[in-house]
C-alpha cells in the first residue's frame, strides 16, 4: 500500500539523516569526527570554557588524510561547534524537506521511486584510497 511504502522510505531518510550528520564534517581543511562522543566532547568543552590558551584536538581518520592533532585556540573551537551544530541541522531540515515531499505523494509507484539522497550536506571522503 502506498501507506506503507511512505512508512519503509521515511524511515530511510531517518536513517540518512543520522549517517550523514554522524559522518563527520571538514573544518578548516581538516576532518572532524561527529560521532555521538565526539560531539558530546565539544559540547562539554565549549561550555566550560578553556583553561588556557589552546585545546589540542584529534582530527578524524579517513584513509585519505591521516588524523592529526589540531591546535585550536578558544575562538576556531568555538567555530568548529558552530560548524558541527550547521550540519546537523541542515541534515534535519533535508530529512524534513524528504519527509513531506514523501508525505505528499499519493501514487504507489512515485514513493517508491523517491529520490531521497540529493542535498545533503557533504561529509569528509572516507571512501578507500
Amino acid at each position: 500500500s502506498v501507506d506503507i511504502a511512505k512508512k519503509v522510505i521515511v524511515s530511510k531518510i531517518k536513517d540518512m539523516r543520522t549517517s550523514v550528520a554522524r559522518a563527520g564534517v571538514i573544518y578548516d581543511s581538516k576532518n572532524f569526527s561527529t560521532d555521538a562522543s565526539s560531539v558530546e566532547n565539544i559540547n562539554l568543552l565549549e561550555s566550560k570554557g578553556f583553561d588556557s590558551d589552546t585545546i589540542e584536538w584529534e582530527t578524524m581518520d579517513t584513509p585519505k588524510v591521516a588524523s592529526t592533532v589540531y591546535t585550536a585556540d578558544e575562538a576556531k573551537f568555538s567555530a568548529l561547534r558552530t560548524v558541527i551544530a550547521t550540519h546537523f541541522k541542515s541534515c534535519t531540515n533535508n530529512a524534513q524537506a524528504h519527509i513531506t515531499a514523501v508525505n505528499d505523494l499519493t501514487d504507489f509507484d512515485d514513493v517508491v521511486a523517491y529520490d531521497f539522497t540529493e542535498n545533503w550536506p557533504n561529509n569528509p571522503d572516507a571512501s578507500p584510497e
